[in-house]
């Protein structure tokens, strides 16, 4: 657990790097120090603890970034009706030269 918490500071300055406010920055580095002491049974010894730990909390800013943009295209407003062009014939000046 030492190990893990020594790598705190990083984490932090990794996490202010990859959000926009601090608010976000902490939940990132919570559910990054969760998800470590909760799967630390899956990490390999001898393996490189700190880029372990970056790696988790990279995979979470990027489900994080991913689940924020699906929720922005779900509520943004889908247009309603059928596209409507101007009156007239707008593309009568319009050239296309042969292939």
């Amino acid at each position: 657990m030492q190990a893990i918490e020594d790598q705190i500071p990083d984490l932090y300055r990794y996490a202010r790097f990859l959000e926009a406010t601090p608010d976000r920055a902490d939940d990132l580095l919570q559910d990054c120090l969760e998800r470590g002491v909760s799967r630390l049974d899956r990490f390999q010894a001898g393996t490189d603890l700190r880029a372990w730990l970056f790696a988790i909390m990279h995979n979470l800013f990027i489900d994080r970034a991913r689940r924020r943009q699906r929720r922005g295209l779900a509520s943004s407003p889908r247009p309603s009706g059928h596209l409507r062009l101007p009156a007239g014939n707008v593309f009568s000046s319009c050239r296309v030269p042969p292939l």
